[in-house]
């Protein structure tokens, strides 16, 4: 019979392990949102438009408002969308 290795369970190097796992697969979904910005025309909207509104986003794209707030990446950082009737500066 082969010699059974055993080693001690290290909580933090495994909290470590899953923090450093979820940040990357948040990093992979950033990306896949960039992508399909891009494709969709959000970025060049943002880049032309500045702060704006899902509503005015929607307009600029074509695109329906839960689509611009999704795809747009809502909520990750990397955009700034106004609440709808507020303006940018």
């Amino acid at each position: 019979m082969q010699e059974a290795i055993q080693q001690a369970f290290d909580r933090a190097t495994a909290e470590a392990f899953a923090e450093q796992v979820s940040q990357k697969i948040s990093d992979g979904a950033v990306t896949v949102m960039l992508s399909v910005g891009h494709k969709l025309g959000l970025l060049d909207a943002f880049a032309r438009l500045g702060p704006v509104t899902s509503r005015d986003l929607a307009q600029a794209t074509g695109l329906a408002e839960r689509y611009a707030l999704v795809v747009g990446g809502h909520g990750h950082g990397w955009h700034r969308t106004l609440p709808p009737g507020e303006r940018g500066l």
